[in-house]
C-alpha cells in the first residue's frame, strides 16, 4: 500500500509508500513535460491510486480536492447542494474553479473532507486490523517447519486443514516480549538521534498554504550507514544479528504495537491542534481520518514525524535483518556455499532499493506523501511494519530454505531485475528531464500532445510505448526479488503478488482521474499511446 506502501519517489521509491519496487503520477503527469513551479508542487494532488511506493505520483491536484480560499459558511452549503458528478465530469476545468468556490470548512477553516478513498469509513475499518493480520501471517505461513506450497491451495479442504493447524499453534510468547519491545522502541529512538544530530546540509520543502517552506535534512544515507556500523560493532558482544533473525515475530509484533500508539498520539495532536489538516484527513468521521491521517506536518521540534518515518527506521530495519539472514545462512552452513549465492544476490537487490532511495532523499519531499498526505495509521504502520517486515519475504525465505541457482537462472533474474531497471529508471528520468528543461538535447526531439490546459504530454520515446511503461519496469524489478526462491512455495511471492494488482488498480484510477482533468485531449491522448502499461500486450 505502498507503500501500504513502498518508499515513494520519482528516482528512487516505487508505493506503496512505497515503497516502494517499493510510492503513482497520473500518467497524464508523468507523461508531462511542463516543468513543475515549487507552487505547482505545493498543491500536489492526492493520487487515485495511492500506495507503493511508487515511481511516479501525480503533482497536480485533482479537481475535486483542490486548495482555495474557504467562502462563507452560508453560501458553501448553498451551492454545496447544488453540486452533481455530472457537472464535474462535464467540464473538468470549469468544476474546478467551482469546487474551490464551494469547498466547506470546519470552525478552525480547515478544508472539509467530502470525498472517500479506501472505501470509506468502512474500509478503512476493515483494513486497520487487516493489514496487521497480513503481516503477522507471513511468519506463520513460512517457518522453519512449514511453508505453504502453491499445490496446496489447489485443495481447499488440505489449505484450511494446514492454516488451522499452523495459527492454533502459536503462543502470546512467541509474539509478545518486553525484551523486544524495548529493542524497538531504543531503535526508533536511535535513528531519531541520528536525524536530529548528523551534520547535514538541509533542503526545503514545497511551500504551504500560508506560504511558508519547511526545512528537512538530508543525512538518511549517513543515518543508514552509522546503523549498519553500530549493529555490526555491537555484535562483537551482543549477539544482534541473532537476535534480529530469532525474534522476527517478537519485533514484527512490537513495531505494530509502536506504529499502533505513534497513530493515536498523531491522532489525538491534530485533534488538540484543530489546525494543519491535510485536505483528505478531516473528514470528521474518527475511523477514516484515523486511518488516512489527520496533520499534514507534524512535528516534535525540528523533528518531521512524516518525513522521518518515511524513509528511516523501516529502511534500516530492513537492511539490518537481510544482513541477519545472511549471516544465519552463513553460521548454519559454516561458511558460504553455492546456496549462499542467492540469498547474496536476492538482498542485493533489496540493499540496492535501499541506497537509491536515500541518495535521492531529496526527492521525496515533492512526492504525494509529504505534500499531500496526512500522517496516520496508513502511512505509520506502511513505513514502519509493512517496509521492513513484508519486503523481506524471499530473502527470509532463502534463509529459511537455501535455494541453489544454476548459472542459467542467475542470468534470467539478472536479465529482469535490469530490464526493469532499465525502463523503470529511463522513464523517470525522461520524465524528469523534460520537466526541468525540454530542450535539452536528450529530450528535446521527443513529440508531445499540448492540452487546452497548456501541459504538454509525451507520446514517444519511453512514455510513447505505453502510458505506464515505469510500471512494467517495477513489475520485473520485483520479479527478480522473488524468482530465485524457486517456484514450490508461496510466501516468498508476497510482494509481487501484492504490487501486480496494486498498479492495475493504480493505472486504472489514474486514467479516470486524468479523464477527468484532460477531458477529449486525453481521450486523444488514448487513442496515440494506446497501451496502458505494457506495450503491444496490456
Amino acid at each position: 500500500m505502498a507503500r501500504l506502501r513502498v518508499p515513494d519517489s520519482d528516482s528512487s521509491t516505487r508505493s506503496g509508500r512505497s515503497a516502494t519496487p517499493a510510492n503513482a503520477t497520473a500518467a497524464s503527469d508523468a507523461a508531462s513535460g511542463t516543468p513543475a513551479t515549487p507552487s505547482k508542487r505545493g498543491a500536489a494532488s492526492k493520487s487515485p491510486a495511492r500506495r507503493s511506493r511508487s515511481p511516479s505520483r501525480s503533482r497536480s491536484r485533482s479537481p475535486s480536492r483542490s486548495r482555495s480560499r474557504s467562502p462563507s459558511r452560508k453560501s458553501t452549503k448553498t451551492v454545496a447542494a447544488a453540486t452533481t458528478t455530472a457537472a464535474a465530469a462535464a467540464s473538468p476545468a470549469k468544476s474546478s474553479r467551482s469546487t474551490r468556490a464551494k469547498q466547506l470548512v470546519d470552525k478552525n477553516g480547515e478544508a472539509i473532507t467530502t470525498t472517500y478513498e479506501w472505501g470509506g469509513p468502512i474500509g478503512a475499518g476493515f483494513l486497520i486490523p487487516f493489514v496487521p493480520f497480513v503481516a503477522a501471517a507471513l511468519p506463520v505461513l513460512c517457518s522453519q517447519d512449514y511453508c505453504l506450497e502453491w499445490k496446496t491451495i489447489l485443495t481447499p479442504a488440505v489449505l484450511w486443514a494446514q492454516l488451522c493447524e499452523q495459527f492454533g499453534k502459536q503462543e502470546l510468547s512467541d509474539w509478545v516480549s518486553l525484551k523486544a519491545f524495548a529493542v524497538y522502541v531504543a531503535w526508533f529512538l536511535f535513528q531519531v538521534a541520528l536525524y536530529l544530530y548528523i551534520p547535514t546540509r538541509k533542503a526545503l520543502g514545497v511551500p504551504l498554504k500560508d506560504g511558508k517552506r519547511l526545512e528537512y535534512p538530508l543525512n538518511g544515507l549517513a543515518a543508514l550507514v552509522v546503523s549498519v556500523v553500530v549493529a555490526l560493532s555491537l555484535q562483537v558482544n551482543f549477539p544482534v544479528l541473532e537476535f534480529l533473525y530469532e525474534n522476527f515475530k517478537q519485533l514484527l509484533a512490537a513495531s505494530v504495537i509502536f506504529s499502533t500508539l505513534l497513530s493515536i498520539y498523531l491522532f489525538v495532536s491534530a485533534e488538540i491542534k484543530g489546525t494543519g489538516f491535510a485536505l483528505g484527513g478531516n473528514s470528521k468521521n474518527p475511523i477514516y481520518d484515523f486511518w488516512i491521517g489527520r496533520e499534514l506536518n507534524p512535528r516534535i521540534g525540528s523533528l518531521d514525524l512524516k518525513y522521518f518515518c518515511e524513509l528511516r527506521p523501516g529502511l534500516s530495519l530492513w537492511m539490518l535483518l537481510n544482513i541477519a539472514f545472511v549471516y544465519h545462512q552463513h553460521s548454519l552452513q559454516g561458511g558460504f556455499t553455492a546456496q549462499s549465492v542467492t540469498l547474496i544476490l536476492v538482498s542485493l537487490f533489496h540493499a540496492y532499493y535501499i541506497i537509491d532511495a536515500l541518495l535521492n532523499e531529496e526527492s521525496i519531499l515533492t512526492t504525494m506523501d509529504i505534500t499531500s498526505d496526512g500522517f496516520g495509521f496508513m502511512l505509520a504502520f506502511g513505513d514502519l511494519v509493512w517496509v521492513p517486515f513484508t519486503f523481506v519475504s524471499s530473502s527470509r525465505y532463502l534463509a529459511l530454505y537455501p535455494n541453489t541457482l544454476h548459472p542459467i537462472h542467475i542470468a534470467i533474474v539478472l536479465a529482469f531485475k535490469f530490464t526493469g531497471l532499465y525502463l523503470f529508471r529511463g522513464a523517470n528520468s525522461q520524465k524528469d528531464t523534460f520537466r526541468r528543461d525540454p530542450t535539452h538535447p536528450s529530450v528535446s526531439h521527443l513529440k508531445t500532445l499540448t492540452t487546452s490546459t497548456g501541459r504538454k504530454l509525451l507520446i514517444s520515446g519511453f512514455w510513447g510505448m505505453a502510458r505506464h511503461i515505469n510500471y512494467f519496469g517495477d513489475w520485473l524489478m520485483a520479479a527478480a526479488w522473488c524468482l530465485p526462491a524457486g517456484f514450490v512455495h508461496v510466501v516468498p511471492y508476497f510482494y509481487l503478488m501484492y504490487f501486480i494488482p496494486l498498479l492495475l488498480h493504480r493505472e486504472r484510477r489514474d486514467d479516470e482521474h486524468c479523464l477527468h482533468k484532460y477531458g477529449k485531449d486525453w481521450i486523444k491522448y488514448r487513442d496515440i499511446v494506446k497501451s496502458r502499461i505494457i506495450p503491444g500486450v496490456y
